[in-house]
């Protein structure tokens, strides 16, 4: 009932007087986004960006002594140090007004060239099972990448000839979305003109335009030369961090929009739009470890560290693999983060798979020993059932919530789904009931878990109001 009653009171003042039911002390809750960054001069998350006080934007030192050079709103760890953004604050809220895209990275390798290499460079030669499971990767890597190089054939093709019909009807490519857009089709006898209207009428009919074959090019492009590529090594040339050091404060730099910071901004969004009363005390800290392809361990790790170390409560990580070479590294971090008092909130993952059998990374288990501070989401629908593309575990997956059709228009027109979504939602909870409570985040966490809805699917289902009132 306490949870009712505090959300009607809540809901019936003026937005103007909703701050007087929180403590007059009550700091924003900052919660580190790591994802492929964020764009923090989009207006919908700009009034939500954390800034480093003790840092002096663009004058290349290390103000605050905290091991990295002009971090004013967090921290890029795929970027080069040459790399850096300028800043200018308005009404000191930081903006980006300048990027060295070129020295950042876009795209890395997948997780079976990381297996793959990883295992390459061990001596496998007495090893039969390392071996088997090499000569697997290898077939996979050239089946993806045989499949990679004929179907950018084929929409190159589909764009020669898009492109063609479009100079014959003398349309621009990019106009024509749909088959009402062609026009009147040619009088008969206008026997060329009447070959590009009907190409168009069929390829647009099946859903198909200009801007997605330019899309798919440069997916099918991205995964022939990142994804698959075994002798990819732009980290040596871009990063040049060093690698026999696994902890390591300072490498990289402070663009934390990046190239690609579609999908860490969506997360950010998601939980603004996830919170009831309290936006105004929510506070973003970018931290861009993820590009398109496979994270690297060192740098989730380093940017959990950075984190916890710069005042993050909650750290929210929407994504995940199947393949950890330094799994143990990543988990000391997270260990570190839940003696500091830090939660994480992580998305499960959208393969359909019981990660009871199939783990995946970062994981809150290792050697035995499981943190008591993340939590696992998974994605439900709208009918808070399991989301058909969702992983799942009894043991494995904490919570679930809404994952599946979600609305972020400011960065997407179509609805987006998956895990990625539904942990944002938790991490949205957490930071709305630390705020309401005043109580311990971990205590939160456990209630949050203890407190959720079973639906037929018996699956845990998040319930704020009833954690609400179970404290």
């Amino acid at each position: 009932m306490k949870a009712q009653v505090i959300m009607a009171t809540l809901i019936s003042i003026c937005s103007s007087s909703v701050w007087a039911y929180f403590p007059s002390d009550s700091k924003p809750i900052i919660i580190a986004i790591v994802d492929t960054g964020v764009d923090i001069n989009h207006p919908s998350l700009n009034s939500h960006i954390w800034t480093n006080q003790a840092e002096i934007p663009n004058n290349g030192l290390d103000d605050d002594y905290n091991g990295y050079v002009d971090d004013i709103a967090g921290w890029n760890f795929i970027g080069a140090r040459e790399g850096s953004a300028h800043f200018i604050l308005d009404n000191e809220k930081p903006l980006i007004a300048e990027q060295k895209l070129s020295k950042q990275i876009y795209a890395d390798t997948s997780e079976i060239v990381r297996e793959y290499n990883s295992l390459f460079r061990l001596t496998t030669n007495s090893h039969g099972e390392a071996n088997a499971r090499l000569e697997q990767l290898q077939f996979q890597i050239s089946s993806k990448l045989a499949r990679a190089h004929r179907l950018l054939s084929d929409y190159e093709f589909n764009r020669k000839v898009f492109e063609t019909s479009c100079d014959i009807l003398g349309i621009d490519p990019y106009e024509l979305t749909d088959q009402n857009s062609l026009g009147e089709k040619p009088e008969r006898g206008e026997t060329a003109k009447t070959s590009a209207y009907n190409f168009l009428r069929q390829i647009l009919a099946s859903g198909i335009d200009y801007h997605f074959i330019q899309d798919e090019i440069k997916l099918f492009q991205t995964q022939i030369d990142f994804h698959y590529n075994i002798n990819l090594d732009q980290r040596s040339g871009i990063v040049r961090d060093n690698p026999s050091l696994f902890i390591e404060k300072g490498y990289g730099n402070n663009d934390v929009k990046g190239p690609n910071p579609k999908h860490g901004s969506m997360v950010s969004l998601q939980v603004i739009n996830s919170l009831n009363l309290s936006q105004g005390k929510i506070l973003f800290m970018p931290l861009r470890a993820i590009p398109n392809g496979a994270e690297r361990d060192k740098d989730v790790a380093n940017a959990i560290y950075y984190a916890v170390d710069n005042g993050a409560q909650i750290i929210n990580l929407s994504f995940g693999k199947y393949f950890s070479e330094w799994h143990g590294e990543v988990w000391s971090a997270m260990q570190y983060a839940e003696r500091m008092g830090v939660v994480i909130v992580m998305a499960a993952g959208n393969d359909q798979l019981n990660l009871d059998e199939k783990p995946s990374y970062p994981n809150k288990t290792y050697l035995g020993v499981t943190l008591q501070n993340t939590l696992i989401i998974g994605a439900s629908n709208s009918d808070n059932e399991r989301a058909s593309f969702s992983n799942f575990g009894e043991s494995s997956v904490d919570l679930f919530a809404r994952g599946e059709r979600i609305y972020l228009e400011d960065f997407s027109p179509e609805p987006v789904s998956g895990s990625s979504f539904a942990a944002p939602i938790v991490t949205s909870a957490l930071a709305e009931l630390m705020l309401l409570t005043g109580k311990n985040p971990f205590e939160i966490l456990s209630v949050l878990k203890d407190s959720a809805s079973y639906s037929t699917q018996n699956i845990p289902i998040l319930n704020f109001n009833q954690a609400l009132d179970s404290l």
